[in-house]
């Protein structure tokens, strides 16, 4: 409701705000901002990805799942062969 939000206020700005993805994108090729300006960067939203995943897995399993260093599952390896898959034919690595 209005009155909350109005006796809470607005937070405490954090981070710079973007301009949107276009220009980001942009300004980063034209080099006009440091690489880790952008704040939808992969070395981020790499590993959130596969911990969200490794969420859907330990549901799907019904349990927790252990890892190991190589960040394999260890505590179920049928669990491993849900995880991954050969990539259709013509989607996998360029071969150069």
């Amino acid at each position: 409701p209005d009155a909350r939000r109005k006796e809470f206020g607005r937070p405490k700005q954090l981070l710079e705000r973007s301009p949107g993805h276009h220009k980001e994108f942009f300004m980063a090729c034209k080099g006009e901002k440091p690489r880790k300006f952008s704040q939808s960067n992969f070395s981020y939203s790499g590993p959130m990805t596969a911990n969200i995943q490794l969420g859907n897995l330990s549901a799907r399993a019904g349990k927790k799942l252990e890892l190991n260093e190589a960040g394999e599952i260890i505590s179920d390896p049928k669990i491993n062969d849900l995880a991954w898959r050969e990539p259709r034919l013509g989607w996998g690595p360029l071969e150069m």
